[in-house]
């Protein structure tokens, strides 16, 4: 009955290990699915902000900040593509 006992108690520490590792997988493919959808955001935001911009409807002192701000959103949609 002992050895029977201890065979039960080995399946219940196995199963509780297999329970904690999937729960960590579980977590870390959540928080992959968070940075993924971070990322998308500013990539969708940055380039509605770019497809928006007509500098040619500005003028010139308005013009540069513009191009320096599309420059910035170019840089977050490339940091956000890697």
């Amino acid at each position: 009955m002992d050895e029977e006992d201890d065979y039960r108690d080995d399946d219940h520490v196995r199963a509780v290990a297999v329970r904690s590792a999937r729960s960590v997988r579980i977590k870390a493919t959540w928080a992959a699915w968070d940075a993924i959808s971070g990322h998308l955001l500013t990539i969708l935001s940055a380039t509605a902000r770019l497809e928006n911009v007509n500098p040619d409807e500005t003028d010139e002192p308005l013009r540069s900040r513009m191009h320096d701000e599309c420059d910035r959103w170019a840089s977050q949609v490339e940091e956000s593509t890697r």
